[in-house]
């Protein structure tokens, strides 16, 4: 943290655009401007001490994320507003697919879980530029909750790495000659079941859903030949990963495994862009996977523009599923209007702690409303299943808002009717 650096591997260089590569360097100068780095040694330094403290783990997680929180708002701060709706893909998409790997204290941290990630998209949905202020107060409870006990503890030793390298290597062998058997058991022979994975490499079970994923959607995309290639080259990543893990950063690396480091990342780029460039979609190629017409509300809030329009396709190995999202603004707030096929998400939901949800119909049409109590983060989601119509396929509409009232959900609703 004296002298900190930006790193970034050669996957995204490829993978991201000039537009993404910005936004990320926004938010990783921001934990430089921070001192997030200098922070994140010190806890650890407290965690060290009071590892068997379950209180100062929850304190720390929660800095950890308020860290996340002040970044985006500081990276927010550099761009214009009507680039908020694509700084707020860009995070979202790494943390869907890169989140967990480096859990060190050098490196910045990704959400972990989806109130974190619900969390981050309000914040940037509803930022203003003078809203910005730095978190300090996790810290400082960090710290005070660190100074009421000491524990100490005994740590179990790890397993010996090369015996366990060598067995990864083993099964690389096996899986050159066996690409027909079934995903699940190709990775499973790479890094091990979801609960060895994350034990020994740290992956969690949400990437490692996403992986069996990436490997499905692999197989279908690339030859015999490519595909053989690309399990060696994630089974490595894996094993580099876990060694640029344990030493901080990939630069620690001795000079050949540096070597190999950067090899595997130049390699492994191009097979991971036409995997996801496999799910870049523009409106009219959308259409093509959509049982129903793309279409954008008639009824426009007063005082509010158009500032963006993006088609988001979930990695899958099923029919692709597009969502189609038109973001509007005025200068205090925005809402979010999603298209998309009809899935059974929020149907038989239970109200959490701090929103309330109801269930009505809007002139014979279905209408879910969660409304949030959170005196501090105010939002409605409201959703309506457009039923089917001659040719056309029954698609569901969802807004996502922060000021705007029933009415007038309501009304954006009712224009997808006419």
């Amino acid at each position: 943290f004296i002298r900190p650096k930006l790193l970034l591997s050669t996957v995204h260089i490829k993978i991201l655009d000039e537009q993404q590569l910005r936004y990320i360097f926004y938010h990783e100068l921001a934990h430089i401007k921070r001192r997030d780095v200098g922070v994140n040694w010190l806890m650890h330094g407290l965690l060290i001490l009071n590892w068997f403290n379950p209180i100062l783990w929850y304190a720390y997680s929660c800095m950890r994320e308020d860290q996340e929180l002040a970044c985006d708002a500081l990276a927010l701060t550099c761009i214009n507003s009507e680039e908020q709706i694509a700084y707020g893909h860009t995070i979202i998409s790494l943390l869907e697919h890169y989140s967990g790997y480096y859990q060190v204290p050098s490196v910045a941290n990704f959400s972990k879980n989806k109130r974190m990630l619900k969390r981050r998209i309000l914040m940037i949905k509803k930022f203003k530029k003078n809203s910005y202020r730095w978190s300090a107060l996790g810290v400082v409870a960090v710290i005070v909750v660190s100074s009421v006990s000491l524990l100490n503890a005994r740590a179990d030793k790890p397993a010996n790495p090369e015996k366990q390298q060598i067995e990864v290597k083993n099964n690389m062998k096996e899986l050159k000659t066996q690409t027909d058997i079934p995903i699940q058991q190709i990775v499973e022979k790479m890094i091990g079941t979801k609960e060895q994975a994350e034990a020994e490499f740290f992956v969690s079970e949400g990437e490692y859903n996403t992986l069996l994923t990436e490997f499905g959607v692999a197989r279908n995309l690339f030859t015999k030949e490519e595909f053989d290639r690309f399990i060696t080259l994630e089974t490595e990543a894996h094993i580099l990963g876990k060694k640029v893990r344990l030493v901080g950063s990939p630069e620690k690396l001795d000079s050949e495994e540096q070597k190999k480091y950067e090899k595997n990342s130049e390699e492994l780029g191009p097979f991971r862009q036409k995997i996801y460039s496999h799910f870049r979609l523009t409106k009219k190629e959308a259409q093509e996977y959509l049982d129903f017409p793309i279409k954008t509300p008639t009824y426009v809030v007063t005082g509010y523009k158009l500032t963006g329009e993006d088609v988001q396709t979930p990695m899958t190995t099923e029919k692709m599923n597009p969502d189609i999202v038109s973001q509007y603004q005025n200068e205090d707030s925005s809402y979010l209007v999603h298209q998309s096929a009809v899935d059974d998400q929020g149907e038989n939901k239970d109200a959490a702690n701090n929103e309330k949800i109801t269930h009505y119909e809007l002139e014979g049409t279905k209408i879910n409303l969660i409304e949030s109590l959170d005196t501090e983060e105010k939002y409605k989601v409201m959703k309506m299943i457009v039923p089917a119509k001659g040719k056309n396929s029954a698609y569901q509409v969802i807004i996502l808002a922060d000021n705007l009232s029933k009415q007038e959900l309501e009304k954006i609703m009712l224009s997808f009717l006419k």
